[in-house]
């Protein structure tokens, strides 16, 4: 994970942002640079401060989708993080939170934020068809493999608006906006992928390309709130496998030859044992998983492969 750069954006309650601010000052390498309004950090460039040993600055930022009794809330926003010693690094500020009295609760979620030109130098040599397809690919991935996905989240995450499905934002808007044929499973051409990649806005789904062709990153906006750095390492460790996955293969074998669930989604990675076993645990610490019909329709899609009735697109 030595090459990755990404970014967190953890949803706190029960304290100010000024409160976290004293937090974060109080670990000796750290900076506080500040609580602003809604994305005002960015003014001052410090979301791309760097782990170089100069400044290690973070912020807070005020959220308006956060609510808690205590009336106190604040998104507090990492600077640029490099590899393993930026998970542990993360990790120091999320227990200060934590001592300091901060928490999560259902209103909260964590971003984590990934640099895909950091991932391999082939990544880009690409050119922005190629680029396009690494980008729909992860979207197919999160498409297809979102049970998978729900087994690492809370329930409260499984079926939020601030983080829709990649494909369609429910079932009725899936069919209504005709995006059914964009799941082809990992099969498509370059020049589709690039095609499909302007079809659709993935700003508040679960894998935000927003920025993707501009800066090369991607926002995963699915994990629940949490200040619990092993949830936020293992989840980040997955995601790095993911990219490392779609940016330097060259053929990608047909999802569907997989079922979609974590147990598929390991097996398509080739996840190693250290993070098949984090995942399988966080995995069981959740529970009730929810389930679409869209769900039902990718396993059938499975089954029918593996049985030679494939068919075209996703099952109906």
């Amino acid at each position: 994970m030595a090459k990755m750069t990404y970014g967190l954006e953890l949803e706190t309650v029960n304290l100010t942002g000024e409160q976290i601010g004293r937090a974060i000052e109080g670990i000796d390498d750290l900076e506080f640079g500040g609580h602003f309004g809604y994305h005002g950090s960015r003014v001052l460039g410090l979301r791309h401060a760097r782990m170089d040993g100069s400044r290690i600055v973070w912020v807070t930022e005020r959220d308006g989708s956060l609510s808690h009794s205590s009336g106190r809330t604040a998104e507090v926003v990492s600077p640029i993080l490099h590899g393993r010693d930026g998970l542990a690094h993360a990790g120091r500020v999320m227990r200060a939170i934590s001592r300091a009295g901060g928490k999560v609760n259902r209103t909260c979620g964590t971003h984590l934020t990934m640099g895909v030109k950091d991932v391999s130098a082939r990544f880009r040599r690409m050119g922005a068809n190629a680029q396009a397809k690494v980008a729909m690919l992860v979207v197919e991935i999160y498409d297809y493999f979102n049970m998978a996905f729900q087994t690492l989240v809370s329930e409260s995450r499984r079926n939020n608006s601030y983080c829709y499905r990649p494909i369609g934002t429910g079932e009725q808007n899936f069919e209504n906006r005709g995006l059914r044929d964009l799941q082809t499973f990992g099969q498509s051409s370059k020049a589709t992928y690039a095609n499909n990649l302007r079809r659709v806005q993935y700003q508040r789904g679960q894998v935000n390309l927003n920025k993707f062709a501009s800066t090369g990153i991607i926002e995963f906006r699915m994990h629940n709130g949490t200040l619990n750095p092993k949830k936020i390492t293992t989840w980040a460790l997955l995601h790095h496998q993911i990219l490392s996955f779609v940016c330097n293969n060259t053929q990608f074998e047909d999802f569907r030859n997989f079922p979609p669930n974590l147990y598929g989604l390991c097996e398509m990675l080739n996840v190693g044992s250290d993070l098949r076993s984090d995942l399988f645990t966080r995995a069981n610490e959740t529970a009730n998983v929810y389930r679409t019909n869209y769900d039902n329709r990718m396993l059938e899609a499975h089954l029918n492969f593996i049985n030679g009735r494939e068919g075209q697109g996703v099952v109906a």
